[in-house]
This record gives structure tokens, sequence and C-alpha cells, in this order.
């Protein structure tokens, strides 16, 4: 792109241009600058749609990350379950207070670190990453609640 006049190639197929015009015989569309930073190699990544979505994707990694700490708890507490994160397995024998606390902090931080970096791509990969691991970790909740419970 051209920072002196703030255009990309037509090719880009970005959907939020300004104008067109010519330019070297090539036609050209104009971004606006907030666009272009949010840009990467051509491809849009924080469009507002898409933060409004990988915001919900963020607030249900919190959620999902409370609703494992819980299970987890219930788990270890009534059906002597083993803790499976092995950095996390001391503490929640030792006090569940203190074990919800650091789970809770930790996956908070994590997850604050990667929305404000949420115009790296790499970024909001993890955001997914982090949100379907732990929507496979509910589930394996849910099947173990339904053995346990049926």
């Amino acid at each position: 792109w051209c920072p002196e006049d703030r255009t990309l190639p037509v090719d880009s197929g970005h959907a939020t241009c300004k104008r067109s015009f010519q330019h070297t015989s090539k036609k050209v569309r104009v971004y606006d600058r907030d666009h272009l930073q949010r840009t990467a190699g051509g491809l849009a990544i924080g469009t507002g749609r898409h933060f409004e979505w990988l915001y919900g994707i963020a607030k249900w990694i919190l959620v999902l990350n409370l609703v494992d700490g819980v299970f987890t708890l219930i788990w270890i507490e009534y059906f002597h379950a083993s803790e499976a994160n092995l950095m996390m397995r001391d503490l929640v024998h030792t006090s569940s207070l203190s074990f919800m606390l650091v789970k809770l902090t930790l996956v908070s931080l994590g997850t604050l670190f990667l929305w404000r970096n949420r115009s790296n791509a790499l970024a909001v990969i993890s955001l997914f990453v982090a949100f379907f691991s732990y929507y496979w970790v509910l589930l394996v909740h849910l099947e173990y609640s339904s053995i346990v419970f049926l």
C-alpha cells in the first residue's frame, strides 16, 4: 500500500473503500487509516463486526473457564477425580478457593492480553483455540456427568 495517499490495489477485495481512481494504469481503492491498521497481508482481520463476534468469544472463554473450575471442584471433592492440569493439580487439593482464584485470574489475564492484541491474527487464532478447548472440556465434563448420574 502507498502511505502517502493511503491506497491499496483493487484486488484486495475490501468492501470499505472510500473511492476508486486510476493510478499508474491500475485501479486503486482508498481506505481510511483505521481500516488499514487492521489489515494483514490484504486480509481484513478487524472490522467492527469481527470484533463484536470476537468479544463474545472472549466472554465465553471466561464463562467456560468458570464452569470448568466448578465442575473440576465437584469431581475432585465428591467423586475423587484428579485434575488433568499438572500445574494446578497440587493447588486444587490444597485450597479450593486458591485454585479458583488462580485459575480465573490466569485465564482472565490471558484472555485480556489476547483481546488487547486482537488486531494480530495470531491473537485472534489463539482466542478461537482457547474457546474451542474450553468447549471441548465442557463436553468432557458433561459426558462424565452422564456417566456418574445416569
